[in-house]
């Protein structure tokens, strides 16, 4: 009998549902129609869990993007903010804004990547405070407050997106144990029947070593490494 593992991606685990429920469905017997109606029922259930998976791959590559594109923004508005102080410096040096708001340089703030980058604002925000009433950077701190609440809530979008993507990814990990622990029960069940001849039950499943077995080559489908029976950028462990 072909035997599917939790390597096996979720093609595989079709192509070898659908070999057994053709070889199920031509065989006219109680115990051959109740094999097809459990083999039918786990491979509806597979492809709803893949199809969710894949949706939820989608939701993540996006609010991947938004937070992307947000944080573009919060940087333009960092570097705008710049822009103002030098020019509020140019009008009164003593003030000496830029280089208590920004002692490194701008890029300071913008150089760190995704959420570590929300880790220097509240400091950033100990420094703008003796300058915030300052009209003339009325307009770029209005900007820069914006801009970081919404990078913030773009980054929280991100994190319940990969969530999700990981709990449909594990749901769809747990559907192909389903199918393998079915597989195993099947097989038993046509050696009790096929009594004298126990090895017709291996016509049921896929031959390892077939060109259809080999096909998909193994590989896991989906945004995670597989797990066998229950979180990135792509997916959970098996």
């Amino acid at each position: 009998m072909f035997q599917l593992t939790e390597k096996d991606g979720t093609a595989t685990y079709r192509r070898a549902l659908r070999h057994h429920l053709s070889k199920c469905r031509a065989v006219k017997t109680p115990l051959h129609k109740q094999l097809f109606l459990e083999g039918t029922a786990l491979y509806e259930l597979l492809k709803e869990k893949a199809r969710a998976h894949e949706d939820r791959e989608d939701d993540s590559a996006g609010a991947g993007a938004d937070a992307e594109w947000s944080e573009l923004a919060f940087e333009d508005a960092v570097r705008d903010l710049d822009a103002d102080l030098t020019k509020l410096d140019r009008s009164d040096a003593s003030l000496g804004a830029r280089a208590a708001i920004f002692p490194d340089g701008f890029g300071a703030i913008i150089e760190p990547d995704d959420e570590a980058q929300l880790d220097v604002l509240p400091a950033l925000h100990v420094r703008i405070s003796p300058f915030k009433s300052h009209p003339d950077l009325n307009k770029s701190l209005i900007k820069l407050d914006d801009c970081e609440a919404d990078f913030k809530q773009r980054i929280e979008d991100c994190k319940v997106a990969q969530d999700e993507e990981d709990k449909a990814f594990a749901e769809e990990i747990e559907v192909r144990r389903l199918i393998r622990a079915q597989f195993n029960s099947a097989n038993g069940r046509l050696r009790d029947f096929y009594k004298t001849q126990p090895k017709k039950a291996e016509l049921f499943f896929l031959r390892t070593g077939s060109r259809r077995a080999k096909k998909d080559g193994g590989t896991p489908q989906g945004g995670g490494t597989p797990q066998g029976g229950g979180p990135a950028t792509g997916g959970g462990t098996p």
